[in-house]
């Protein structure tokens, strides 16, 4: 005999199934939804993908490929050489935010001639490279032309129509290239001690040989266009200079007189005139 189901359970079993059917429903409604969202993404992606990336290639030209290679502070050679090694790796990686500028500041670390190298990226599309180039104080002539800096270093040749106003470093023909160097300190020494306290002493030539320093003034130039020698010693070379400087302005008012003037006394300071010679104590 089948049992008698109450009011109440009919009730509950036909809210179940209810609920049944409409969570049913809903599921169908999300999954419809799901499929119809994923396909209207894909239509987009398809219609929008190559605006989008064009969008996205039109900006990065515009704000990060390198457009301009600014160059400050470097004199003509400096500032070609520089230009001739980064213009091929800009060729190769036109993107400011991926150019590689860690190759460039070793480049930069092994020019001689440079003090500071600084580099930079600026937007839109702005590579900077900021340099202070060392001070030529003399141009060496030996087996070429050659910038001579403050420490007696050669920093770099010199180019063809170079026009520079400083002394002129010669070297006898006799002297080997290993005492070069210590020779090319003392005159370092020499011109910057010179320039900086008056009077000026004005060289114009400084030649190596090896009994020392045969040094020419301007100043000296007497009415035969010839110009008396000065020898300087390797050692020594400061004192000797500055007690040269005391005696200056009377050795321009005999110029014309002058054969010579030796410094390569430990004390003293001898003037050859040409009829007599003269010897001041230092």
């Amino acid at each position: 005999m089948a049992r008698r189901v109450s009011i109440n359970e009919r009730i509950i079993q036909t809210k179940k199934k209810k609920k049944g059917r409409k969570l049913f429903l809903l599921t169908l409604i999300l999954v419809f939804l799901i499929s119809a969202g994923t396909m209207t993404a894909i239509q987009l992606v398809k219609f929008l993908g190559p605006v989008f990336t064009k969008g996205v290639i039109e900006f990065s030209d515009r704000f990060f490929k390198i457009r301009e290679i600014a160059i400050v502070g470097a004199g003509e050679y400096g500032e070609r050489e520089i230009r001739e090694f980064i213009t091929p790796m800009v060729k190769v990686n036109p993107n400011l935010l991926t150019f590689p500028l860690s190759q460039i500041r070793v480049f930069l670390a092994t020019r001689p001639y440079l003090s500071i190298a600084e580099l930079r990226k600026e937007l839109p599309g702005r590579l900077v490279i900021a340099v202070k180039e060392k001070k030529t104080v003399a141009i060496l002539i030996k087996d070429g032309f050659f910038h001579i800096d403050e420490n007696g270093n050669i920093i770099r040749p010199m180019y063809n129509g170079e026009n520079i106003d400083v002394p002129v470093i010669t070297v006898e023909e006799s002297l080997g290239a290993e005492d070069l160097t210590d020779y090319l300190k003392t005159i370092a020494l020499i011109i910057n001690l010179d320039n900086k306290s008056a009077p000026n002493l004005a060289f114009s030539e400084l030649r190596i040989t090896k009994n020392g320093i045969i040094a020419r003034s301007l100043e000296l130039k007497n009415d035969n266009n010839t110009i008396p020698p000065i020898y300087f010693p390797m050692d020594y070379a400061e004192k000797k200079l500055l007690q040269i400087k005391k005696l200056w302005p009377e050795l321009v008012k005999k110029k014309n007189q002058i054969d010579y003037i030796d410094n390569r006394f430990k004390k003293g300071i001898v003037v050859k005139l040409k009829t007599t010679e003269e010897h001041y104590d230092g």
